[in-house]
């Protein structure tokens, strides 16, 4: 916890946009929205020709759900959804794999009042290798709404808006 951590805990969080700023640019994602990517690709069609057609890939967030507990817990779930070129398959066509990934974190977290950070330490596990994880996000509540900012550098950053479940 920390002092004046309360209104972490005090709803369930459901995230509804992602504003990234990189590279001098801002990329902003409405959870639950498809972000479209068209393009042109060549594929094969025949043993031995080729076909161009127009790709239409998805990527969509469907939700990121965050829960922050008075015992120091914090839970994070989310699930991604995305549609792309199946190479393997596509003939004249463009024929596509669909995918739905779920994640979940489980984290400790703690609250510096003084700096308004939120720290989380979680445990990050990847093919029999475990890397002890700790992140700081700026927490602040604006109209009601959580607001989490991870900066990268000086000037890159990612900020989630979070509003009451």
């Amino acid at each position: 916890g920390g002092a004046n951590s309360e209104f972490l805990t005090a709803n369930q969080w459901s995230a509804v946009k992602v504003e990234e700023y990189y590279d001098d640019e801002i990329y902003i994602r409405e959870i639950g929205m498809d972000e479209v990517y068209s393009y042109q690709e060549w594929i094969l069609c025949g043993d031995t020709g080729y076909n161009e057609v127009e790709v239409n890939e998805i990527h969509r967030t469907n939700y990121v759900y965050l829960s922050v507990e008075k015992n120091g817990n914090l839970s994070i779930e989310s699930q991604f959804y995305e549609k792309y070129l199946d190479w393997y398959n596509s003939n004249c066509t463009a024929l596509y794999v669909e995918e739905t990934t779920n994640n979940s974190i489980a984290a400790k977290w703690s609250y510096d009042d003084a700096t308004r950070t939120l720290i989380l330490i979680y445990n990050d596990e990847y093919e029999d290798e475990v890397e002890t994880i700790v992140e700081q996000y700026e927490a602040n509540l604006v109209n009601g709404n959580l607001i989490l900012t991870y900066s990268y550098s000086t000037s890159d950053y990612v900020k989630i808006a979070f509003e009451p479940k």
